[in-house]
């Protein structure tokens, strides 16, 4: 991943990627998940507590009904 560019470091330690990983992760191969779950320690990451799923439904349903 270094040598293509890719050297964001510990993703999922950081606040916007590890809270769409949940999301991402369903659209890549086992192996990149593998690759990103074993860089980031479950010590060192992000725990999201923002409800990406209610919020992209609310932004969606107030488009429609806005």
């Amino acid at each position: 991943m270094d040598r293509l560019g890719y050297n964001w470091g510990p993703m999922l330690a950081q606040p916007a990627f590890a809270c769409m990983w949940p999301f991402l992760s369903l659209g890549v191969g086992d192996s990149v998940v593998e690759f990103i779950e074993e860089e980031t320690p479950i010590a060192d990451r992000f725990v999201c507590e923002i409800d990406i799923e209610a919020l992209r439904e609310q932004t969606i349903l107030g488009e429609r009904t806005g």
